[in-house]
């Protein structure tokens, strides 16, 4: 049976709360959530440095989406960002000492949230809804 209003509202409603919450919690570090996923996109790469265009490619935002985060990022201190030596049309960002040890703080924030959303299942039950929003998310990828 179908929910009553559809899944994308229900979709749309917890990734709100989300959002919400994340940014709450991250307010005293004066980051947005998409501000910390910027960083935690840095952080895991082995480097920790990327091109624009390839954060672009993995949000899939535009250009002036994520080249307006890193301006805010850098005037922060938590990034560096540097034209590449071969091709200067290409932009890196890469995290600073001061981005490193906010990525603990955004890993934090995240945490406790996807703690709330499941809070009220079971092991198993958080099992099936990963399971299930890994099934989802490929079918519309």
């Amino acid at each position: 049976m179908e929910p009553a209003h559809g899944y994308g509202m229900y979709i749309k409603q917890i990734s709100d709360y989300m959002d919400k919450d994340i940014n709450r919690n991250l307010e005293r570090h004066n980051l947005t959530h998409s501000q910390s996923r910027f960083l935690m996109a840095l952080f895991h790469r082995e480097t920790q440095c990327a091109s624009l265009k390839q954060l672009e490619n993995l949000f899939g935002v535009a250009q002036s989406t994520m080249a307006g985060i890193a301006v805010r990022l850098e005037s922060k201190g938590l990034i560096v960002s540097f034209t590449d030596a071969q091709d200067r049309r290409i932009k890196h960002v890469q995290l600073t000492e001061a981005g490193r040890n906010v990525c603990q703080a955004s890993h934090d924030a995240i945490l406790a949230t996807e703690n709330r959303l499941v809070s009220g299942l079971t092991g198993i039950e958080r099992q099936i809804f990963l399971d299930l929003l890994q099934k989802v998310y490929q079918a519309v990828r």
